[in-house]
């Protein structure tokens, strides 16, 4: 009798600790899926809630040496730049920083998005260049940004009105 009793309150223990998980990962579907819902109306609008977002990494460009680093298993998360909090955030980017931006690709011929650090600022008019590259590329010292005579197809220049992110952290594999 006793041993039933146990053994009826493992089961409603394991019973809600079941139900916990199931709804918890219900909640975190529902959320997902919300933060989706605007996705649809702007090509180039990054997923996410409350001002952050998330970016599957979809090419090795920014596998480097570097801390933060990031590769094609990856999954980054990135604050959200929109007209409102475009300014304060433009001006406290600094070289290394990491941002996510609207470029022409001339292979493709479009405008996608795209995720490099910052390795030069530049300001021309009252507007804000940043110079970015991949770290893939900066790790090979014929190609890291500042070489003289080096071509322009290993970085490439992003005026602050392109910046659709700035990158935060990554969960690696999960991308």
């Amino acid at each position: 009798m006793l041993e039933n009793k146990s053994e009826n309150k493992v089961w409603k223990i394991a019973s809600i600790v079941l139900n916990c998980i199931f709804y918890v990962f219900i909640g975190i579907l529902l959320i997902f899926s919300i933060s989706n819902l605007n996705v649809k109306k702007d090509a180039y609008n990054i997923p996410g809630l409350f001002g952050k977002g998330y970016l599957t990494v979809l090419t090795p460009s920014m596998d480097g040496d570097q801390e933060d680093s990031f590769t094609t298993e990856d999954l980054i998360f990135v604050k959200k730049v929109t007209d409102k909090n475009r300014e304060k955030i433009v001006e406290e980017l600094e070289v290394g920083d990491i941002i996510t931006f609207v470029y022409y690709s001339s292979d493709l011929r479009k405008d996608i998005l795209n995720t490099h650090r910052i390795v030069d600022i530049n300001e021309q008019d009252g507007l804000k260049y940043f110079i970015t590259q991949g770290d893939k590329v900066a790790m090979n010292p014929a190609t890291k940004y500042g070489t003289p005579g080096l071509s322009y197809e290993y970085y490439e220049t992003v005026s602050e009105n392109n910046i659709k992110a700035v990158y935060t952290g990554k969960w690696s594999g999960a991308g």
